[in-house]
């Protein structure tokens, strides 16, 4: 399990439904922020609640000077998830951040067809969320 800073949550069941929606937006360069501090950041989007109905989503991580993302870039663009794979706790992309981002950044979830359910949830972590505890030898 990936260990998750607060401040690096971008969507907390985040709900989609029939309009594209954008991410909170992220200030990289924030005062009290020293991200990654020299490790490879990973973008990290699943499913929180199951969608319905709806067709698919495509989702792009945009970059922009300002905070408004008016005159946002888009750096990554994941191609249309089918409903089939919107199932609750899919992990929909894991994968680092690219070069070259700006100050802000945002994810925007375009829909297509209208979802009747469904939330995301995206973050950005240092490790890549496959690490797992596991039983040790003890006592030897």
């Amino acid at each position: 399990m990936a260990i998750m800073d607060a401040d690096l949550v971008l969507g907390s069941a985040l709900a989609v439904t029939s309009s594209p929606v954008r991410s909170t937006v992220l200030d990289m360069k924030a005062a009290s922020r020293d991200v990654g501090k020299g490790n490879p950041m990973k973008l990290v989007i699943k499913v929180g609640t199951a969608f319905a109905s709806g067709t698919d989503i495509t989702f792009d991580l945009e970059t922009d000077t300002v905070v408004g993302m008016g005159s946002a870039v888009k750096k990554l663009t994941v191609p249309a998830v089918l409903l089939a794979s919107l199932t609750a706790g899919a992990k929909i992309l894991e994968v680092d951040l690219p070069v070259g981002l700006k100050q802000f950044i945002s994810v925007l979830a375009t829909p297509n067809g209208a979802f009747s359910a469904g939330t995301l949830n995206i973050y950005i972590v240092v490790d890549d969320g496959n690490w797992a505890a596991l039983p040790g030898n003890v006592g030897s």
